[in-house]
């Protein structure tokens, strides 16, 4: 999931580039505090509910629908034996990630070009045009 955030924010920072002439490098975090705020929000809302049914385990289910909500970042409140702290810090890291992502589009820095020139690897070929006539 880490991977796919900072890509798709990357490239939203080029569509917003077309879109709207200048975007602002801390766009990111924004579009991450969005993305997070409504599982924050479900994720409070349960912890303080007190469905006591006979015969229905609440508070394992309550714990399962917590965990659920946090799950592309789980391993990280897993390893804190899911505290509060280690919830915070895995919510914290979508946003920061996000912020990442659209920085390096900011500043037009492609993690992926670094990376196969730090192995020794041959850059990518340009894509062809799509509209270009062969003869």
């Amino acid at each position: 999931m880490i991977a796919f955030i900072y890509a798709e924010l990357h490239y939203l920072t080029g569509v917003d580039k077309r879109r709207y002439g200048s975007v602002k490098y801390y766009d990111g975090a924004i579009y991450g505090i969005l993305a997070v705020v409504p599982f924050v929000i479900i994720q409070i809302i349960i912890s303080f509910l007190d469905l006591s049914i006979e015969g229905i385990n609440f508070m394992v289910l309550k714990a399962n629908l917590i965990k659920g909500l946090a799950a592309p970042m789980l391993f990280i409140s897993k390893s804190m034996h899911y505290s509060v702290v280690g919830y915070i810090i895995a919510w914290f890291t979508v946003i920061l990630i996000s912020f990442l992502g659209y920085y390096a589009g900011f500043k037009k820095f492609d993690i992926t070009e670094y990376i196969r020139k730090l192995l020794g690897l041959q850059p990518r070929k340009p894509k062809p045009k799509k509209n270009r006539r062969f003869f």
